[in-house]
């Protein structure tokens, strides 16, 4: 055969016989890159990592299992990303910031206790102040609000949400059947809305239910990582001395198009030809990855993984860092969240930097579902000024704030960063959420446990925060996601002794 017509009939299986045979034609006339090990994990974030590292190493396996991790982007972290930038001082996180759960209470604080991160304990009820309209230049604790809102309603609110047992509505739904007067719903919207990047309209009330996200929100204290939350990420993967050395088998620049699973094995491709042979799959991608199409499976996922994902959203976060001449915001605060109508932009500013006198004038703003969306098609100057008007209105004896903007002497460019997940081609969103009114044949609280269930996909686990379901912790946490990585090595684990002389 010659080559042009060889050239031909490659070109006419390929047109015909879809996108499975285009891969298995590939093997044959590419000649690509196999190789061998027990199980591909992919995605290099909190959930990646651990899974991983369980799974590699003998003092965390009882056999320790070839793992090669995957990761489509140059860096680890997945929606964990720390920047080091020295206009700054230090380590920015333009995603996950904080654990949001005392020592003791997530399984995480166990990798604290051996990694031992330098961690800054910061009080949410102490450090954290509201405005709202008519407080300028005077914001106020948590706890004042007691004396703005009706009292029945501040101590009671949110275990009347988690005690709701009627047909699943939107949470927009709910509030407005409370009829809170005005700081009375904003506070509300905040509690739904301030760390589970949905909007109102989409949220399933049952679904935050079960996702039991008021043991977040009701917490006293976050936790910061001093040094950023990257260089905890970085111990996970070297090991300390816990492994001697070795580290995990992570490849960079890898981003997977195909997963073709199956008992007898599974296989995976990446965009640039390398072929992947395994015994098993642990899949981290996000909700919104999953949703876009980007990896094809062989067989199609099964109904029971697309009625989990029908029933999910993923929500969008942005971050913008500004760095001013001067401190206009009280010195005590760490939390500020301004929660009347009247603002612009964002309703939540945070201190990245806490009870450091040399860097007390960097100020980040986190922008979340509805807010993160507003801005998503404005330039960086537009959200910029908008944002100063917003403070303007707070702090009046400090106006015009866009003049206290930190400035390059030489090009007097502003001095800021700006980060939006939906932008992320690696993530494309922030955290998942339960939308209300998708709910098929599954009910809307056993959503993520069906996602996570690993017996209508042989060979293929799953993994990442969507996967975490109420009955062991929270999703839309690093918490949360650490745990899923554990439990997916724990399942393979299980698997492979099944399949491998041992």
């Amino acid at each position: 055969m010659n080559n042009s017509r060889r050239k031909f009939l490659r070109h006419m299986l390929i047109g015909t016989t879809g996108f499975v045979a285009r891969n298995s034609f590939a093997g044959v006339f590419l000649s690509p890159k196999f190789e061998k090990c027990d199980c591909v994990v992919i995605g290099a974030g909190m959930a990646g990592l651990i899974a991983a590292r369980d799974l590699s190493f003998p003092k965390y396996a009882r056999k320790g299992y070839k793992t090669i991790l995957l990761e489509a982007s140059g860096r680890i972290g997945g929606r964990i990303h720390t920047v080091e930038d020295p206009r700054f001082g230090g380590p920015l996180e333009m995603g996950a910031e904080y654990i949001h759960r005392d020592p003791g209470t997530v399984a995480l604080w166990n990798e604290v206790d051996k990694y031992k991160p330098k961690i800054e304990k910061i009080s949410r009820m102490f450090k954290g102040l509201m405005y709202y309209e008519g407080w300028e230049d005077h914001l106020k604790k948590y706890y004042a609000l007691v004396k703005e809102w009706n009292l029945y309603d501040i101590l009671t609110f949110s275990h009347r949400i988690d005690s709701y047992r009627g047909p699943d509505i939107s949470a927009k739904q709910w509030i407005e059947r409370q009829r809170f007067d005005r700081i009375g719903r904003n506070l509300v919207d905040l509690y739904f809305t301030g760390h589970v990047p949905g909007s109102l309209a989409e949220m399933s009330l049952k679904g935050f239910i079960s996702d039991r996200i008021s043991e977040q929100e009701m917490g006293w204290n976050e936790y910061q990582f001093e040094d950023g939350y990257s260089d905890f990420l970085n111990q996970l993967v070297l090991g300390v001395d816990q492994h001697r050395g070795k580290q995990i088998d992570i490849r960079f620049h890898s981003f997977v198009k195909y997963i073709k699973y199956g008992k007898s094995g599974t296989e995976v491709h990446t965009t640039d030809g390398r072929i992947f042979l395994a015994q098993a799959v642990i899949l981290t991608a996000s909700v919104g990855m999953l949703k876009s199409g980007d990896i094809c499976f062989n067989p199609p996922l099964p109904q029971d993984k697309i009625d989990a994902l029908n029933c999910m959203g993923m929500g969008d976060e942005a971050k913008i860092v500004l760095k001013f001449n001067k401190r206009f915001w009280p010195k005590d605060a760490v939390f500020i969240n301004r929660i009347d109508n009247q603002r612009e932009m964002s309703r939540t500013y945070f201190v990245p930097f806490v009870d450091d006198p040399a860097k007390d004038k960097v100020l980040c703003i986190l922008f979340a579902g509805d807010e993160a969306d507003k801005i998503k098609n404005m330039t960086d100057m537009e959200v910029i000024q908008a944002l100063c008007r917003d403070f303007d209105k707070m702090f009046p004896s400090s106006a015009p704030t866009f003049n206290l903007l930190e400035k390059d002497r030489v090009t007097q460019v502003i001095t800021y960063l700006r980060w939006q997940w939906s932008n992320d081609s690696f993530s494309k969103g922030a955290d998942s959420f339960l939308k209300v009114g998708f709910e098929r044949s599954i009910p809307i609280e056993k959503v993520r446990k069906a996602l996570a269930h690993p017996a209508s996909t042989p060979g293929l686990f799953w993994a990442g925060e969507a996967t975490v379901s109420s009955e062991y912790t929270q999703p839309c946490s690093t918490h949360g996601a650490h745990f899923s990585g554990a439990r997916a090595a724990i399942e393979v684990g299980e698997y492979l002794r099944t399949k491998l002389i041992v």
